[in-house]
């Protein structure tokens, strides 16, 4: 399953509920929160098992780049 990096959550929900949740957190923690917020687009025409293996990479990237800029 292919991967990139984008700035488009997509249209209707997943869009509202990016921009949501960008907003709670900017409200919670201030411009701090929007550091906390990841969203990931899994497709559905990919495998269950194929999503699972995208989150780890992206999970294992995430604590990979926070143990390196500590």
């Amino acid at each position: 399953m292919p991967v990139q990096s984008s700035n488009d959550a997509g249209r209707f929900l997943c869009d509202f509920i990016y921009y949501t949740s960008l907003h709670e957190a900017a409200a919670r923690f201030g411009e701090e929160g929007l550091k906390r917020v990841l969203f990931v687009h899994v497709p559905p025409d990919g495998t269950l098992e194929e999503g699972v293996k995208v989150l780890e990479a992206v999970i294992k990237s995430i604590v990979t780049r926070g143990t390196s800029a500590a």
